[in-house]
C-alpha cells in the first residue's frame, strides 16, 4: 500500500514535536527579561507561572497587568523561524488577530526557555517586550 503524504505531514510532525515540547510548567524568568515598566512592581511579577496544558489550555497562577488575562489557549507553530506558537487570552477578542506570538522552548545554557515576543501593559499602554519563562516542571 502506498500513502503519499507531501509536506502537510511534515507541518503536522513538527506542530506535535513543538506542542509536546511545549507542554509543562515555566515561571518567569526575571533576569533575562526585560521588564523596566514595571520595575517598581517587579515583586509582584517573580513566581508568575504558566502552565501549558495537553488540552491546549493555559493558566497563570496569578493575573498580571502586562497580560489580557490568566486563562486561554494556545497552539504550537512548525517549530520554524518563521512561525510562532501563539496564546490566545480568554478575555480578548481575536477575530482578527492571530493570538501573542511566542517562540517554542529552547535551550539557554542549562535552562528550557521560552520567548514570549512582545506584550501590552494594560494601565498606560507601554509596550514590554522580550519576556522569557523557565520550565520548571513536565
Amino acid at each position: 500500500m502506498l500513502i503519499l503524504c507531501g509536506s502537510a505531514c511534515g507541518d503536522y510532525t513538527r506542530k506535535k514535536g513543538t506542542f509536546e515540547l511545549q507542554l509543562g510548567t515555566y515561571i518567569l524568568d526575571v533576569q533575562r527579561s526585560k521588564l523596566d515598566v514595571v520595575q517598581k512592581d517587579l515583586y509582584d511579577y517573580r513566581n508568575l507561572k504558566i502552565e501549558f496544558k495537553s488540552d491546549s489550555s493555559f493558566l497563570m497562577n496569578k493575573r498580571l497587568p502586562i497580560f489580557e488575562d490568566s486563562i486561554g489557549s494556545w497552539i504550537a507553530g512548525n517549530g520554524l523561524p518563521d512561525d510562532y506558537n501563539r496564546l490566545f487570552f480568554k478575555s480578548k477578542n481575536y477575530k482578527n488577530d492571530q493570538g501573542e506570538h511566542f517562540y517554542p522552548p529552547y535551550l539557554d545554557g542549562k535552562d528550557s526557555v521560552f520567548l514570549l515576543v512582545l506584550t501590552l501593559v494594560i494601565k498606560n499602554e507601554s509596550q514590554v517586550k522580550d519576556i522569557y519563562f523557565k520550565k520548571i516542571s513536565r
